[in-house]
């Protein structure tokens, strides 16, 4: 392979229809969708009736600021009345519903239904119609520009490249957007199968620049796939994203090093990280003989569960097929009629589906692929999943059977998890193995609203006791830290209600941290008048997780009031003062006590 060949033979400019298909595929979610730019300026008024019939000769020169808006779809522009002290535009909505514009200087109807759009709202345009985002040309004086990373499968002389394009779009303070792509990195199947990496943009540190392409490609120093390397892209998480989209539109691979790899049918299944795969290829050439007879889907499924899962790709693939093997019924561990059938029907295997097939199979000897699948179709996989665990916790493995009790109980096949449902909490309420009447309820929805409700109220009852003894554990435990001072007093919750009722008073959230008390992780104390030991003041958590500390001190509304919240006040100095002392003298020379305890045993 003639590296430098390679390089001079490489595309710089993307292939024909790839920026089309990608904007009309992800463009709105990916580049953005279109936008209403606009700029303050002032504009003339005319004059008023009673001004020309006066004569006014300064009427004329009399100004107002408007909203010049430029739309990134109709690439047109129009002029309306800029609200007052504000980065927002007003428009009219008529009878119609269309939106219209206001004339500079014109006086506002109260009969009219103004619209006051703000900088980031959208509305229909009042030229075209479509449906724009507002925004002010000042925060676009840079330009916006917007990318996503398309992969292309293309020829290169007789190799077979996977081209890495950056399609961008840029949009300017005119509201004009510029749509394009430039190359990013090619990785190129050599004879050997091997693929070999070549770049054609500079990177700062680990992100694509995106805005310096090299003047010609070269080979690069690593191989590793980028398809996981950042690169910018306004209005992602820190102007930067990951990850590709594969352009479906494929050449023939015949007569280049591509040809028995079988990654157009790979792609066209919906496979991703086409890199990894020719590079699980070229260890394991017999998953093209997959591929190539229908089951590209389960390929790329596997592949695409290893990414997700962080797994070896062949660690997944051991789980669904055998690799030692080259034929693919003996593969998939199948019948010669089972796979013919599936060659047949069309029928696409997924990790899902084979996992299923194969634990009914085990349980059903005789369970043919064919019989397999039409359940399936009836089911949906979700209530699969629900007949298998019907299977192995209730031994329910006659799918026939099944289905004729759903279409008895005037249900859809689909809705088998509800009976599951059932017999799950059933079985946990009883605590003994359930009776025919009970699997098998002539009312099923009834039945399963039933005893949902009981094992939900069974559940709270269980939770409220748990809490009350952890409540009353943390009081022997750690009574001996309530202090008082003779005006204010530490007090711990006696119960959860303690707790809940604090948090309506007060109105905080310290409601829902019985579980963290009761375990000793975050524990509450109350802060309480002496002579007013039930009314509550101010709520203090602590950290006990190591040596204690404070992780909050608050009062009523977390120290905001007003019937919306919008006042703040300061916590007294009193409180302030007495929760130190209390932290100080009690807590920490406990906390001190308890290190001293522990190293005279350790010793």
């Amino acid at each position: 392979m003639d590296k430098e060949e390679i390089c001079r033979l490489l595309p710089v400019e993307p292939p024909e229809g790839l920026v089309d298909w990608t904007i009309e595929t992800c463009g709105k979610e990916e580049l953005g969708g279109e936008f209403c730019v606009f700029s303050c300026e002032q504009k003339p008024i005319g004059p008023t009736f009673s001004e020309i019939m006066e004569h006014n000769s300064l009427a004329s020169r009399r100004k107002a600021w408007g909203a010049v808006c430029h739309c990134s779809a109709c690439s047109d522009e129009f002029v309306t009345q800029k609200e007052p002290g504000m980065s927002a535009i007003r428009l009219v909505v008529g009878e119609d519903e269309w939106h219209y514009t206001l004339d500079i200087g014109e006086t506002v109807d109260p009969y009219m239904d103004i619209q006051v759009q703000r900088e980031g709202d959208t509305f229909p345009c009042p030229l075209c119609g479509s449906v724009v985002e507002l925004i002010h040309a000042k925060h676009l004086r840079g330009g916006r520009t917007k990318q996503i990373m398309v992969i292309s499968v293309q020829n290169v002389a007789k190799y077979t490249a996977l081209i890495y394009w950056l399609v961008y779009r840029v949009i300017d303070e005119y509201g004009l957007s510029c749509y394009g792509a430039i190359p990013a990195d090619a990785f190129v199947l050599t004879e050997t199968g091997a693929t070999v990496r070549f770049t054609k943009i500079k990177r700062a540190g680990y992100c694509y620049t995106g805005e310096t392409p090299l003047t010609e490609w070269k080979v690069a120093s690593r191989n590793q796939d980028t398809i996981d390397q950042k690169y910018h892209d306004w209005r992602s998480i820190n102007n930067k994203k990951v990850g590709a989209d594969v352009y479906r539109v494929f050449p023939d691979l015949e007569g280049t090093t591509g040809e028995k790899t079988a990654l157009a049918e790979y792609l066209e299944a919906g496979g991703y990280r086409p890199v990894e795969y020719l590079k699980w290829w070229r260890r394991r050439p017999n998953i093209e003989n997959l591929c190539r007879q229908g089951q590209a889907s389960l390929v790329a499924s596997i592949v695409r569960t290893a990414w997700r899962y962080s797994s070896t790709i062949d660690s997944e693939a051991a789980k669904y097929i055998d690799l030692s093997m080259r034929k693919p019924h003996e593969m998939l561990h199948m019948s010669k009629q089972d796979f013919r059938y599936l060659r047949q029907s069309g029928a696409q295997l997924t990790t899902d589906s084979i996992r299923q097939w194969r634990e009914y199979r085990q349980t059903i000897g005789k369970l043919s692929l064919a019989e397999f699948t039409t359940y399936s179709k009836a089911f949906g996989p979700s209530a699969m999943n629900a007949a298998l665990g019907l299977m192995r916790v209730y031994g329910d493995a006659d799918l026939d059977k099944i289905a004729r009790y759903m279409e008895k109980s005037k249900l859809k096949l689909n809705e088998v998890g509800i009976l599951l449902d059932t017999r799950d909490c059933m079985r946990k309420l009883y605590n003994r193995p359930l009776t025919s009447e009970e699997l098998w309820p002539k009312h099923l929805h009834e039945t399963h609203d039933r005893v949902t409700r009981m094992w939900a109220a069974e559940n709270e009852r269980k939770h409220r006791e748990e809490l009350l003894y952890g409540f009353q554990k943390v009081i022997d435990q750690y009574g001996h830290l309530e202090w008082t001072d003779g005006e204010l007093s530490v007090i711990l919750p006696k119960s959860n209600a303690e707790l809940v009722r604090e948090g309506q008073v007060l109105r905080h959230c310290v409601g829902g941290y019985g579980n963290a008390h009761v375990q000793g992780r975050s524990m509450i104390f109350f802060i309480r008048h002496y002579r007013r030991p039930e009314r509550p003041y101010y709520t203090l958590a602590i950290n006990m997780t190591g040596r204690p500390a404070e992780s909050q001190l608050h009062g009523y509304g977390n120290e905001r009031h007003g019937d919306h919240k919008q006042y703040t006040h300061k916590i007294p100095k009193k409180v302030r003062d007495f929760c130190d002392r209390w932290e100080n003298e009690v807590l920490l020379a406990w906390y001190a006590e308890q290190q001293k305890c522990k190293e005279e045993k350790t010793a």
